[in-house]
């Protein structure tokens, strides 16, 4: 994000798209607001991952369904909500190392980011499970990860 707004003020974003385009752009004028579209761009990309993920069977949700995915190291990749309690997603990030499943973590989302990709309410823990695990969602989520500022975690070590 941060290497974008760089790139924005100094001109060497429009200078490059003006350039592909062939034509003359003009951002100075809506930096801010270019950010945050690409931001919403990639927030919705990754919900209608975990959308499609949910139609194909592979996802989950809640505490107890993750951490028994966990237990039976049919998880691939765990998702928690940015606000979510820090005990109940140690707890999870926890059993995924000592398992030793091979499991990625990601924090990227909000609880009502989440809520409205699932259609539920008051989503926090959301699991994709190993078998087809979608490689894409994974891109996606990290693109996004990288571009708020976090990272996406492997835990544990492959068996």
């Amino acid at each position: 994000k941060e290497l974008l707004k760089t790139s924005l003020k100094n001109g060497k974003f429009e200078k490059e798209i003006s350039r592909s385009l062939k034509e003359k752009v003009i951002m100075q004028e809506n930096i801010k607001g270019f950010v945050v579209g690409i931001e919403k761009a990639l927030v919705k990309r990754c919900c209608e991952l975990l959308g499609l993920e949910k139609r194909a069977g592979r996802l989950i949700t809640g505490f107890e369904k993750v951490s028994s995915a966990l237990k039976n190291k049919t998880l691939g990749f765990l998702i928690e909500a940015d606000d979510a309690s820090l005990d109940g997603a140690d707890k999870l990030k926890n059993l995924a190392q000592y398992h030793k499943g091979q499991v990625s973590f990601t924090n990227v989302l909000s609880r009502n980011e989440l809520s409205t990709a699932l259609g539920k309410e008051n989503v926090v823990h959301v699991g994709i499970l190993l078998r087809g695990i979608s490689t894409r969602m994974k891109e996606e989520a990290l693109r996004l990860t990288s571009f708020r500022g976090k990272s996406v975690q492997e835990l544990g070590s492959k068996i």
